[in-house]
């Protein structure tokens, strides 16, 4: 039996053509969902709020944009930038699990931090209050990109548990409480410290926690760490107290005094009755040195004089300095009372009288004073 050809027509041959599909016109949303911008590129200098006050970004004049938000319970309300761009940060509305945090980019990738308060206390002219009472608490405020300009404050007096900076300026305080770990959201706190005294927190409904008020009296633990003596040492527990983070610190250095030129000499007008302070200048020889026997005196502009007698009294005045524990103190006689001010700052301690003396002069060493 042989093979046969099919009867059925043979099928041409297809060729494959390609064609090019129109692309579906796509949009980028600029807001994620709830409303909150994805970037804040386009927010204002002066800044804006999103999401109930629980987001504020801004615009830095370097260009840098700035989103900073809170994560739990708590509002930024009240939060606004200078015209120089510092953050004036206030916070609300808190408790124990609160989180500010941020996102700096664009620009110098950095941000300036003016201050923080507590907006209760702002808003009720207590921004000086070093107890924190009446100010809400919170864990968390993560500023890492941002510099505490000089002359700023952060007071968080009422309660936190970490603090992340880039950087503190001179001249500038940074005042906080550490959290204790008993204190959670919805419950009322009497937290024990380890000074002798303790802190009481109160929540409201809203979960809102606030340091409410401090019991007892402050007493320093000291510094001395009991140390075993039996067996190997333990790996050391985690270190008490707030977590402070600021990669660098940007103080303004003191001089060290040169003991020969940077000294300091007080003096008597007559004519004013003032005590002056004034400054001796010694001339430079031709060696370049200083040449000690011939100096000029100028009159000290950051010292106040002190008033001491009425003008052009000719009643004796006796004056030198002298020690009070470490402090530096002048003394001034004014016939048998003698006057106690601060040497540096011209502050009045106080006075004293000896019966029947009289000094025409005085004098001091270290430890006594003739």
């Amino acid at each position: 039996m042989g093979r046969t050809s099919s009867s059925s027509p043979s099928s041409p041959m297809r060729r494959a053509r390609p064609m090019l599909e129109g692309l579906e016109q796509r949009w980028v949303p600029s807001q994620a969902a709830g409303g909150l911008p994805i970037v804040p590129d386009s927010s204002p200098p002066s800044g804006e709020f999103f999401h109930n006050y629980q987001q504020f970004n801004y615009t830095t004049p370097s260009g840098t944009h700035v989103e900073i938000k809170i994560i739990g319970r708590g509002s930024l309300q009240g939060t606004t930038v200078d015209s120089s761009g510092g953050l004036h940060l206030l916070f609300s509305k808190t408790n124990a699990y609160t989180k500010i945090v941020s996102n700096v980019h664009g620009g110098t990738g950095q941000a300036d931090l003016a201050s923080i308060y507590n907006a209760d206390l702002y808003n009720n002219h207590a921004v000086t209050s070093l107890s924190g009472i009446g100010a809400s608490v919170l864990d968390t405020i993560n500023l890492r990109k941002f510099n505490l300009i000089a002359g700023g404050t952060i007071n968080v007096e009422s309660g936190i548990d970490n603090l992340n900076l880039n950087s503190v300026g001179p001249d500038t305080q940074i005042q906080l409480r550490q959290l204790p770990s008993t204190v959670t959201a919805g419950t009322s706190t009497t937290a024990s410290t380890s000074s002798s005294s303790s802190n009481v927190y109160v929540s409201d409904a809203f979960l809102v926690q606030s340091l409410a008020g401090i019991n007892g009296e402050f007493v320093s633990a000291g510094n001395i760490i009991e140390v075993p003596t039996n067996g190997a040492p333990p790996p050391p527990p985690a270190p008490p107290g707030i977590v402070l983070k600021i990669n660098h610190i940007n103080g303004n250095i003191a001089p060290a005094p040169n003991l020969l030129t940077d000294n300091d000499i007080f003096g008597y007008d007559q004519t004013t009755g003032k005590v002056v302070r004034f400054n001796l200048t010694p001339a430079t020889n031709a060696t370049g040195q200083p040449d000690m026997s011939k100096q000029t005196g100028t009159l000290d502009s950051t010292w106040k004089p002190l008033q001491v007698q009425k003008p052009g009294s000719t009643t004796p005045v006796a004056i030198s300095v002298g020690r009070d524990g470490t402090r530096l103190v002048l003394l001034v006689s004014t016939g048998y009372q003698i006057s106690v001010y601060d040497a540096t700052y011209g502050t009045f301690l106080g006075a004293f009288t000896t019966a029947g003396f009289d000094a025409t002069a005085l004098g001091s060493t270290d430890t006594l004073t003739v």
